[in-house]
């Protein structure tokens, strides 16, 4: 275990930097504990957290090697023993396996002499421990119980922050399943009720024999059928978006406008201001900003009639801009209720990021809709190295 103040302080440093954000918690747990055996000088390092339930904490990761027939503990109960005394006291529990106390189990090998376990913390709350084995015999001083009890603070903050984060992304899981609910809802049952109108009217000219008729009425049948389909596979491509690990937000919208031009063979282009092309966003934000070009371009492709689509972002001050603007027929922005579902939809998904939804247009000049959010983001950074979640041990 290091000794002098700036050892210590450079052991919490590393034991800090380890916790970078990354797309994969479990990497972050297993760098963490890489470091915890690094700082420490110990030959096996362990992280558990405590269980829902309470009563147990459960081994998440570990690093270093056990004797063949030692055995971790994977599930170890905190209702007894010095265990209850770590929970209740929040000091650590230092065990010397020469003199061990007698409510220790020492493992049955002579590789290890000493060991500790240490509650993580966040202000009152344990969340789970962190144990350091030697295989030399070690005597614990006042400043050893307070320095692994300051790192014990610096994890359990870091526990507690993944925790907030993870139901943070499971309410964003929610809102968006409720969206995404309303918009499948919304827009296929217009199209299944004309579906069934259109069934009436064509069994009603069958029963009167009246054969042109009743063609005009199949005719709308597969018309208003392949618009059905139409829809519900641009829904489900939408759907292809993950909520919580994407490629970044502009390939994520590279990706969106090549496969809406492909599809549709209606010529889409993306200007970029400088700088832009590596910002790194909030998972919340890169979801949004492409549900809402999805929705922009859906809405070209059914009501348009444009050639020509045009996807802007830039900077404004302290906001992050999306501009999409089209070719097509436009139309009377007051002649349209505001109410409208997918309309709505964007400006719900615009004030969910703090920002607004603007849209221009007029009979014959195209339109033009624009969102603009405040400016969480990094800029040049390689986003590989530095990603949106905050996602550490227990993640």
């Amino acid at each position: 275990m290091p000794t002098s103040a700036q050892k210590r302080l450079k052991g919490l440093v590393s034991i800090g930097e380890s916790l970078t954000w990354s797309r994969c918690p479990t990497a972050i747990n297993q760098k963490t504990v890489d470091v915890l055996t690094e700082v420490f000088k110990c030959e096996y390092a362990s992280v558990y957290l405590l269980a829902v339930s309470g009563d147990y904490l459960i081994q998440h990761v570990a690093c270093g090697d056990l004797p063949n027939h030692v055995q971790s503990d994977n599930r170890i109960s905190i209702s007894t023993g010095r265990m209850l005394d770590m929970l209740t006291t929040h000091q650590p529990i230092v065990m010397d396996f020469l003199y061990p106390d007698p409510a220790d189990r020492i493992p049955d090998s002579v590789m290890f002499r000493s060991a500790a376990s240490v509650p993580l913390l966040a202000g009152d709350d344990m969340l789970g421990m962190f144990t350091v084995v030697y295989a030399k015999h070690y005597r614990w001083s006042q400043q050893d119980i307070d320095y692994l009890l300051d790192v014990g603070k610096l994890l359990g903050v870091a526990v507690q922050h993944a925790q907030i984060a993870r139901k943070n992304t499971d309410l964003e899981i929610l809102l968006e399943r409720k969206r995404l609910s309303g918009e499948l809802h919304d827009h296929l049952s217009q199209l299944i009720g004309a579906l069934n109108m259109n069934a009436e009217t064509a069994l009603l000219s069958w029963e009167q024999d009246d054969a042109e008729r009743l063609r005009r009425d199949l005719e709308r049948i597969r018309h208003t059928s392949q618009e059905a389909v139409r829809m519900l596979r641009e829904e489900m491509l939408s759907l292809r978006l993950p909520v919580d690990e994407t490629k970044g937000l502009i390939p994520q919208i590279r990706e969106c406008i090549g496969l809406f031009e492909k599809q549709w063979r209606i010529d889409t282009d993306l200007q970029l201001e400088a700088g832009l092309e590596s910002i790194v966003v909030s998972n919340q934000m890169e979801l949004q900003f492409i549900r809402i070009l999805h929705e922009a371009l859906s809405n070209v492709l059914r009501h348009a009639t444009a050639s020509h689509v045009s996807v802007q972002l830039q900077r404004e001050q302290n906001r992050l801009c999306m501009q999409v603007h089209d070719n097509g027929r436009g139309f009377d922005p007051e002649a349209v209720s505001s109410q409208r579902l997918g309309l709505r939809i964007m400006c719900e998904r615009a004030e969910s990021l703090g920002g607004e939804l603007t849209i221009e247009s007029s009979n014959g000049t195209g339109t033009t809709i624009r969102v603009d959010v405040p400016q969480h983001i990094t800029a040049g950074i390689n986003k590989h190295d530095l990603r949106k979640s905050h996602s550490v041990i227990g993640g």
